[in-house]
């Protein structure tokens, strides 16, 4: 980059500060969004930050589920430089600096490819404002899911290393995308970049070295993420939940109208507002639109490329074809990621046939004329919420259920069981992206006949099964008073005790009393007197536990289809100690610091 290049630089950070602007002057207020940030980022994000403050890495979430992996979830970004806003900030300011860094670097990343393929400073500047203001990007911040926002921010700077050759260079950034907290979007597109890459062997061998560097330099998450995937209830989720989010065939006409389908900031949209973001955000605006089709009239190679890129991304997000191997992936229409990248690609070509006639007023012209067209419409979705009435702590919950061995069961009909994290309370409900396969099973058995899980959540309501006592649910809040000692909540709701409840460790078949703490997520420790009875610990059986019965290490085997077990011999007393660590840490960690150092010392060296 050149210094001229520096003005229009400042300009795309001064268009990104400006459409931040509503909540960059308010720490305290948060990025107005459709709910995910409520129901399931800022929970995770306060966990996560908490724990790493108090020194703690974050294995295991006890707080939902009856337990789930917590750094398996790619969503918590645990290894991605950027989540230590997180960890620093407010959560509520994080939130708005995490979009605001990631805008500048989509707008910045794309002035940088545009250069690199020989633009002017201005048009370069043009389609780079196009880029981060398209609702494909900037809608992100109202649907309130920040690892989108963060993984599209990459695709300027893979594409930028690809074609100047730097493989070393395509890894990080690469790696980068996959640690961000969507491995989705990075995966498709890879297969973009691989599809290009056919077409130029230089570029192929870039796209090779670069891609084994990247799992090379990401491999400290996708170990743990894929041992959890194979575990979790994807494999059995229905096809109808797979292409829940299919685009469509009418949506196709906000590819050149957005607001044809309606707006959800009116409530015109006839479905649910995250169909739309999935759906009818691919619109590039009208100059992009425009100069990608010139240069398909001009016969132009990579604008037929970028078309065809383009159509591809279209037929897959109909969500006719299932690619994903077991289920494991959702959202059909992530595949326009493919049109969106293709019609810029596209674009591309256009803008470089008129570089060189337009005028220094036209090019002007245009960039005002992208911040119209685009910049306006995604200013409407840029809004500053007071998160206080949605995150505020119900004293009364907090006291009965927060920082305590309990479990309890939420109403299903609440919209954010995951609100149990801020408390530090367990609640055997709760919303994530999946969840293990075998606790699916457990809460089936428990609810049966009535329907107990989708795809995202459980929805437990009888907390009087026989599953339910044997995972120590001793208490339950409901939106109504159903009976029994109670305490009314700010909400309006009640706490009432289930009676009948099993602690959260017990000796099968006796009802000696157990002392049970759990000095920390990962470690559980109970004390007792045995008589040869096995010993059952209310917590999830999953890859990394392990047991230690008086200071030797034991088997654990699973009970109920669901909890750990281990055999005690008839004793006086024992110890037994409980303790998750993903499997492979220690080699994770020594290979991971291994590989960032040696990609540090090769790009020093370059």
């Amino acid at each position: 980059m050149r210094s001229r290049d520096l003005f229009f630089v400042l300009a795309i950070a001064g268009a990104v500060a400006a459409l931040l602007s509503p909540v960059l002057a308010g720490p305290g207020l948060l990025l107005g969004n459709f709910g995910d940030i409520y129901a399931y980022h800022y929970p995770l994000r306060h966990l996560a930050a908490a724990r790493l403050q108090a020194g703690e890495l974050p294995f295991w979430n006890p707080y939902i589920f009856a337990g789930i992996p917590l750094l398996a979830n790619s969503q918590a970004a645990l290894f991605y430089p950027l989540s230590a806003f997180f960890q620093i900030f407010h959560l509520n300011h994080a939130f708005t600096l995490f979009a605001f860094a990631h805008l500048l670097l989509a707008g910045l990343g794309m002035h940088l490819l545009l250069r690199s393929r020989g633009l002017s400073p201005a048009s370069s500047c043009c389609l780079a404002l196009a880029f981060c203001l398209s609702p494909f990007v900037s809608f992100r911040l109202a649907q309130g899911i920040p690892t989108h926002l963060a993984a599209l921010a990459y695709l300027p700077w893979c594409w930028l290393a690809l074609e100047s050759g730097k493989s070393w260079l395509l890894a990080g950034t690469l790696a980068l995308q996959l640690l961000s907290g969507h491995p989705q979007f990075a995966l498709i597109h890879w297969a973009a970049m691989a599809a290009y890459a056919v077409m130029d062997k230089r570029r192929l061998k870039t796209l090779c070295v670069g891609t084994a560097g990247a799992a090379a330099l990401s491999l400290i998450q996708a170990v743990p993420t894929a041992e959890f995937l194979s575990l979790c209830n994807r494999k059995m989720v229905p096809a109808v939940f797979l292409r829940a989010y299919s685009m469509p065939p009418a949506a196709l006409a906000s590819l050149f109208w957005p607001g044809y389908s309606g707006d959800p900031l009116t409530g015109d949209f006839p479905d649910d507002p995250s169909v739309f973001f999935e759906t009818c955000t691919a619109y590039v605006g009208l100059l992009p639109l425009v100069l990608a089709l010139w240069a398909l009239a001009r016969s132009r190679r990579e604008a037929a490329f970028g078309w065809l890129l383009a159509a591809a991304g279209v037929v897959l997000a109909l969500g006719r074809f299932d690619l994903s191997p077991a289920g494991l992936s959702r959202v059909p229409a992530r595949f326009l990621l493919l049109t969106f990248w293709g019609l810029f690609l596209a674009a591309a070509c256009g803008a470089k046939l008129v570089d060189g006639k337009a005028k220094p007023a036209w090019r002007l012209a245009a960039i005002l004329f992208v911040l119209g067209d685009l910049g306006m419409p995604a200013s409407r979705y840029v809004y500053a919420e007071e998160p206080g009435p949605k995150l505020a702590a119900d004293p009364v919950v907090a006291e009965a259920l927060g920082g305590k061995l309990v479990r309890f069961a939420s109403d299903p009909e609440l919209a954010n069981p995951n609100k149990a994290m801020l408390y530090r309370a367990m609640n055997v409900n709760g919303y994530d992206a999946a969840y293990l396969e075998n606790y699916t099973r457990y809460v089936i058995r428990s609810e049966a006949p009535v329907p107990a899980v989708d795809p995202s959540r459980t929805h437990i309501r009888n907390v009087r099964s026989r599953e339910m006592s044997r995972l120590g649910v001793g208490y339950t809040l409901s939106l109504t008073e159903l009976g029994g000692a109670y305490r009314r909540t700010k909400a309006g709701g009640v706490i009432y005790p289930v009676p009948g409840a099993r602690p959260l460790a017990f000796l099968e078949g006796s009802s000696e009393p157990l002392e049970v703490e759990s000095p920390r997520a990962e470690r559980w420790i109970v004390k007792g007197r045995a008589s040869g009875s096995g010993l059952v610990l209310a917590v999830p059986s999953s890859p990394g536990w392990k047991a230690r019965l008086n200071g030797r290490p034991v088997p654990i085997r699973v009970v109920d289809g669901l909890l750990m077990g281990i055999d005690v011999p008839a004793a006086d007393a024992f110890t037994a100690e409980f303790t998750f660590v993903p499997s492979f840490w220690p080699g994770l960690c020594l290979f991971g610091a291994v590989a960032w150092s040696f990609w540090l010392w090769r790009e020093a060296r370059i």
